[in-house]
């Protein structure tokens, strides 16, 4: 999705924001004892991450100035 519009270094952040914020999963299992829930509720929190930045990415793109679209 990213990719189509120049924008797949963004989809790459997002995917490591993602494996960040699973990875505080086993923070929440070990470190604040939360157990099972602490950490599919961190890895669930990745995923929606994960989502919501690549749309950002895409809906932020401008359309290019008419101008430099005919003098090209």
């Amino acid at each position: 999705m990213t990719q189509g519009v120049g924008r797949g270094v963004a989809a790459m952040n997002a995917n490591a924001v993602r494996m960040v914020a699973s990875a505080g999963g086993l923070i929440a299992i070990w470190g604040l004892d939360l157990g099972l829930a602490g950490f599919f509720t961190a890895v669930a929190a990745g995923f929606c991450l994960y989502a919501a930045l690549p749309v950002r990415a895409v809906t932020s793109v401008e359309a290019p100035d008419a101008t430099l679209a005919t003098t090209s």
